[in-house]
């Protein structure tokens, strides 16, 4: 049993073309603007240290151990 496909490869690239150009085009058009001049604004950054981090030791078992190569 044959089954024919009317598709050729020159539709398929129009209908994937206009698809692309439906989803990605306006967020890529979108993504290129921006309110305002680009600069930073000045701003003091305050690290504070009060914590004191603990950590309770841990079980670890060194008992020696074959090496086989």
């Amino acid at each position: 049993m044959k089954i024919k496909s009317s598709y050729t490869i020159s539709s398929i690239l129009l209908k994937s073309s206009f698809l692309f150009s439906l989803f990605f085009l306006p967020a890529l058009i979108m993504a290129q603007t921006w309110e305002g001049d680009g600069s930073l604004e000045k701003v003091e950054v305050e690290i504070v240290k009060e914590r004191q981090v603990s950590v309770p030791p841990a079980s670890r078992n060194y008992e020696k151990f074959l090496l086989v190569l």
